[in-house]
């Protein structure tokens, strides 16, 4: 999965925090909170499959498929 992220530029052992997009977006639509929050913490902001600039499977994934691939 692609993921946004400040971690490298990111303070050592700050929180991490992972944002996941809802239906029908991508993590594009998180930049401006990740901004925000990269002030003091680490983020990492995803494209599940299927979005953005990930991966697309085909079939598309349901609901349950895409939490599996959270976890992951």
């Amino acid at each position: 999965m692609y993921a946004r992220t400040n971690a490298p530029g990111a303070v050592p052992d700050a929180l991490v925090i992972i944002l996941v997009h809802g239906m029908v977006i991508s993590s594009s639509y998180m930049v401006p909170t990740a901004e925000r929050l990269g002030l003091l913490s680490r983020v990492y902001a995803v494209d599940l499959p299927g979005y953005g600039k990930s991966y697309k499977p085909w079939p598309i994934l349901r609901l349950p498929q895409l939490a599996d691939a959270s976890a992951l």
